[in-house]
């Protein structure tokens, strides 16, 4: 898939269809800034109003602590985080650059803080797939509930003729492809590949078909805007220079 479609699309279906309840870590407001975060699973998950967690969240907690900046964290609806970036209400978000609604008032790291990369993997000897028109006609094994950043409509439009068989449990998937449910299954790389490491599954193939780099994006209206990304910047690079994965 091109880059530029997949991002265009992620944008999109983010904006529009996740409805999201407002999170606030300390609700006291006694934080230096406000972080913002989005329902994104399985990188950010809302679970109610008073628990999230996920790649994005720890990440997040662990280079704003590093940095030594005490903070607020709220999660919103994707238009509302992004306009609040805009006017300063939120002053930190990892995500997306060139977003419309906040990249006029936003500053953003001078590097990719993590890569979102969506693969579709196999176990067989079948035909790799390597664009999304190569599963027209395929079954494929999804997560439940995921919408894979709108890539869950081009699976489930009837004109693509795919079969989508939707799991709630990880490693449901790996058993419904070696009882060959289908030859293939749809997930992002870091769960996948984390899970499979720990549960030492062999043979596993995969081929990307959308990747979306995310920043550390700090509205411009932050308190020492500037001072702040660069703390952050330092923080992160420091984390990953002790070991740190992200």
């Amino acid at each position: 898939m091109n880059k530029r479609i997949g991002f265009i699309t992620f944008i999109a279906i983010m904006s529009v269809l996740l409805i999201t309840p407002s999170f606030a870590q300390d609700t006291s407001g006694s934080g230096e800034i406000e972080a913002g975060a989005l329902h994104f699973p399985p990188f950010s998950n809302v679970k109610n109003h008073f628990e999230v967690d996920g790649y994005l969240i720890d990440l997040a907690t662990q280079v704003l602590d590093k940095a030594g900046v005490t903070f607020d964290l709220r999660t919103y609806s994707p238009k509302k985080l992004y306009m609040n970036l805009a006017t300063g209400k939120t002053d930190f978000f990892i995500g997306p650059k060139n977003v419309v609604y906040y990249e006029k008032e936003t500053i953003t790291s001078s590097f990719v803080v993590i890569q979102i990369d969506l693969r579709v993997y196999t176990m067989s000897k079948e035909n790799p797939i390597k664009s999304p028109d190569d599963l027209k006609g395929q079954a494929i094994i999804t997560r439940f509930g995921y919408n894979f950043g709108g890539f869950i409509k081009f699976l489930e439009n009837p004109e693509n003729n795919i079969t989508v068989h939707a799991t709630k449990k990880p490693e449901n998937m790996f058993l419904m492809l070696g009882k060959k449910r289908a030859n293939y299954f749809l997930n992002y790389q870091r769960p996948t590949e984390t899970w499979a490491k720990e549960q030492n599954i062999q043979g596993l193939k995969s081929n990307s078909i959308q990747k979306i780099d995310l920043y550390f994006i700090v509205s411009k209206k932050a308190p020492d805007a500037q001072n702040l990304l660069t703390r952050l910047e330092k923080a992160f690079n420091e984390l990953k220079a002790d070991g740190a994965n992200f």
